[in-house]
């Protein structure tokens, strides 16, 4: 049995069968205070092989996969579906506020291991500037045609008297058909981090926050990967149940994260909480609550008192099959 580190880890896969070194392993951790080395307990291990979708699902939700391209099974594209949209939080009862929550930016990093069998096809990178949705809408176009007749009468009276008259008609015509068109929600910009990796720069199109789907995920693949494995290794990897994979991060700043209709669920018990003087202590309250909602899905949490400090409000591990 082989299991998969996961999360903002780099790529490591480990065999359980193996009688020695189980307590920990070490696994280069892809944070946000530089390159630096942790002890995984093995306890870990086996949580984060169960747990592979880890998310502030109200506020974002992510999938992916690869596709074989038929004319070389070697060269796989990934596909990456995010939405976003407005969370509501605090419904829980020892939460003493409720509030709403949505994203200004945002980056979605794909991370491939250094170390990794999977090479990205440089030349395959989405790098368009713009991202959109393509959706179906009804449209009515009218066309008019003008008629004109003799009447075979003759004004009597006034200035046009003894002048025979005409009667002019337009006839208005109304079609409706169904079109395809492509309706721009969020900004893409390609870029690469720090690490090297490719990552997706996130801005709200029409609007102040993100909301909606960020590609068509079937139509818009990220890139190409080319697995590099022999015959051989593939056919050892499938006999162990290990695959190459990669992982997705949805990433933001703390400026990024705005925290809107703050109330407080129990105003007699609260009441440090209530009143305009305390609007500070309630976004402190609701921050506490989104630090613990990210470390409970065991995502990175970064300062919230400092507006650049980073956050991962999502990660998913992608098997390449």
């Amino acid at each position: 049995m082989w299991l998969t580190l996961l999360g903002g880890f780099s790529e490591l896969a480990v065999s359980t069968t193996r009688p020695h070194g189980l307590a920990f392993y070490k696994a280069k951790c892809l944070g946000f205070s530089g390159k630096h080395t942790h002890a995984c307990p093995w306890s870990t291990l086996l949580a984060r092989d169960r747990n592979i979708v880890r998310s502030l699902a109200e506020v974002v939700s992510v999938d992916g996969w690869f596709d074989v391209i038929e004319e070389d099974d070697r060269r796989f594209t990934l596909h990456v579906d995010a939405v976003f949209s407005a969370g509501r939080f605090g419904g829980e009862d020892e939460s003493p506020v409720r509030f709403r929550l949505r994203l200004r930016r945002a980056e979605i990093v794909v991370i491939i291991s250094e170390n990794s069998v999977l090479r990205v096809d440089k030349s395959s990178v989405d790098r368009t500037a713009a991202g959109g949705i393509t959706r179906k809408v009804s449209v009515e176009t009218s066309t008019e045609a003008a008629m004109e007749a003799d009447a075979g009468a003759t004004v009597k009276t006034g200035f046009f008297a003894g002048v025979k008259g005409r009667i002019a008609a337009r006839r208005t015509r109304k079609e409706r058909s169904e079109q395809e068109e492509t309706v721009r929600v969020i900004q893409t910009q390609s870029a690469l981090t720090g690490d090297g990796h490719y990552c997706w720069r996130l801005s709200p199109f029409g609007r102040d926050w993100l909301n909606g789907p960020v590609w068509n995920p079937r139509e818009e693949p990220r890139f190409t990967v080319i697995d590099r494995r022999s015959g051989h290794q593939k056919s050892r990897d499938k006999d162990r149940a290990f695959s190459p994979q990669a992982s997705i991060e949805i990433r933001c700043k703390r400026e990024d994260i705005e925290i809107r209709d703050i109330a407080v669920k129990d105003k007699k018990a609260n009441a440090d909480l209530h009143g305009r003087r305390n609007q500070a202590v309630r976004i402190a309250a609701a921050e506490g609550h989104i630090r613990e909602m990210l470390l409970r899905e065991g995502l990175a949490v970064g300062d919230l008192n400092e507006a650049f400090a980073e956050f991962v409000l999502a990660d998913l591990l992608v098997p390449l099959d």
